[in-house]
């Protein structure tokens, strides 16, 4: 086939891969398009092999044309050759080898063939077994397919651009179609819905009216909004029944370009004001789940709209809820249950949401330790309290006299002590003093004798005896010495034992008076009292509230 045959069917690949959502980038149309003709480069009158002659000229002498560039091994050749450039292009590679491939396939329509095995066997592979049926290089069959290709790849290209199938879809005009557009564009673009139906409720026709798309409820039921946000279910056939909007025919179409980012937030313990507090300001979100709720919530629905946030006793279902329908709710306090949040923000514009565990809480638990019974408690459920609001009177009379008793003992004993070891150090210190005294008076005497003794007046006996005494009068000192250490010793370990039990005290004391008036964090609404635990030293109270949330110069109380 000629150079621009073969240029032509590259481009209708293109094309034809982009209505399948396999477009290639700028990199891999060139890759494309060169790859369509590389084949040819083992001929050196071929438009490549113009450009690097001394290539196509070994190649033709070595090999001949339409031999190794145009068999398997040739394939993985190129794909060997061409792989470095996956280091800074991952389109190059794939879209190179599909040019290539494209190559060998047209020429197999030629009346020669291609040799696939080549080198291990010159076998010819062929389109068409009659001879009759293969197109002659350069003859007007050749023109005739060009033409052809041309003429269809322009026309495709129209269709190729929003993908063949929502071409498909749109002919169809069914909810089901519908609904697989939505799903494939959603996280790139918001997705509409041109809609002729009816609606039966608001008895009003619906001829070619714009909605948004916002979810799939079922493989054949849409939800969408109005203009003014009210939002309606869209089905047909058996379905048509639930939905507030019967579909004769719908279709969806591109909006404007978004970025989409979803997070899932774990609302046991939270109130419906703990996700409002996530949501970003800017963009769009909206939220789906379902929950269990702490207390019952009745609903009341408007007939012929859908209900984004809809309660059955204490069974919270939210689809597609913006702020606006959680507000009136915000005070609702979540049992159990994971929300999952969609923000959608101009492209390029997204924000990220704060930590889930670093928000205010709405929803407040106060715990109560070791009351001596339920009549503690100062409020009841219902009440509205305010921030600093004493919760309960908790007076442990027992305990508190008890550690007061235990602070006096160890005061008691830790000024015993000290009179006791004082009483000891003076009484140490005036025997040391004579100690002290009669050992200067021995030395004294042991001097005298030895004088004595060098006279003559004395014998060594008597020298020796008078060094005894001495040694004697030494020990006594020493024995004295020792014990007064050993008094300071046990002083002073007495001292830290009665100074811990003495702060020990003190700390219990202050513990106690702290627990006697149990304050409230929050300005708020009790939602309940309950017993935690019941031990020996009393129960565990645990006060559920709501947070009152002030809106400009309104204010939510607390209630639903």
């Amino acid at each position: 086939m000629k150079d621009l045959t073969h240029l032509c069917v590259g481009a209708a690949v293109g094309v034809v891969c982009t209505g399948f959502d396999s477009s290639p980038d700028a990199v891999g149309w060139a890759a494309l398009l060169v790859g369509s003709l590389l084949p040819d480069i083992d001929h050196k009158r071929s438009f490549i092999g113009k450009y690097v002659p001394w290539v196509s000229a070994t190649l033709e002498r070595k090999f001949g044309h339409r031999t190794l560039t145009h068999s398997l091994l040739g394939f993985a050749l190129f794909a060997l050759a061409l792989s470095p450039t996956l280091i800074f292009s991952d389109s190059l590679l794939p879209w190179a080898l599909m040019g290539i491939a494209s190559h060998v396939l047209l020429d197999t329509f030629n009346i020669q063939g291609v040799p696939l095995f080549y080198p291990f066997s010159r076998l010819e592979f062929v389109a068409f077994h009659n001879r009759a049926w293969r197109i002659p290089y350069g003859s007007p069959a050749e023109m005739t397919l060009l033409a052809c290709v041309s003429l269809g790849t322009l026309a495709l290209i129209p269709l190729a651009k929003g993908g063949f199938s929502p071409a498909f879809h749109r002919m169809v005009g069914s909810p089901g179609a519908t609904v697989e557009d939505f799903q494939r564009w959603r996280d790139d673009f918001k997705v509409y819905a041109l809609l002729d139906g009816d609606a039966p409720l608001q008895r009003e026709a619906q001829r070619g009216r714009r909605f948004r798309i916002l979810d799939a409820l079922g493989p054949e039921m849409l939800l969408v909004e109005d203009e003014s946000g009210r939002a309606y279910r869209v089905a047909a056939g058996s379905q048509a029944d639930e939905a507030e909007m019967w579909a004769f025919r719908v279709t969806a179409e591109k909006g404007e370009e978004i970025a989409v980012r979803r997070w899932t937030v774990e609302m046991t313990g939270r109130s419906i004001g703990d996700l409002l507090d996530l949501l970003p300001e800017s963009g769009e979100c909206f939220v789906n789940a379902d929950l269990v709720l702490a207390t019952s919530w009745q609903h009341k629905p408007i007939t012929g709209e859908f209900s984004r946030a809809s309660a059955s006793g204490s069974n919270l279902t939210l689809r597609s809820a913006r702020g606006e329908d959680l507000r009136a709710i915000r005070n609702v306090v979540v049992a159990s249950g994971v929300a999952l949040v969609r923000a959608e923000f101009e492209h390029g514009k997204a924000e990220g949401m704060a930590e889930v565990d670093h928000f205010t809480k709405h929803a407040r638990e106060v715990l109560l330790e070791d009351l001596p019974d339920m009549q503690s408690c100062l409020v009841n459920v219902g009440d509205e309290v305010r921030e600093g609001q004493a919760l309960v009177r908790n007076a442990h009379k027992e305990k508190v006299l008890s550690e007061r008793s235990k602070l006096g003992d160890a005061r008691a004993q830790l000024l015993l002590a000290a009179e006791t070891m004082q009483k000891n150090e003076e009484t140490a210190a005036a025997r040391l003093k004579v100690q002290r005294s009669a050992i200067e008076d021995a030395k004294s005497e042991v001097e005298k004798v030895r004088w004595l003794v060098e006279q003559g007046a004395k014998t060594q006996r008597e020298h020796a005896e008078s060094k005894r005494a001495l040694a004697a009068l030494e020990e006594q000192e020493s024995e004295t010495l020792r014990a007064l250490h050993e008094q300071r010793l046990e002083f002073k370990k007495l001292k830290i034992n009665l100074d811990a039990a003495e702060r020990g005290a003190q700390e219990r004391l202050q513990a106690l008076a702290a627990q006697e008036w149990a304050r409230c964090p929050i300005d708020g609404k009790v939602t309940g009292i309950r017993v935690e635990s019941v031990g020996t030293d009393g129960i565990d109270v645990v006060v559920e509230m709501v947070q009152t949330v002030t809106h400009g110069s309104g204010t939510t109380n607390g209630t639903f």
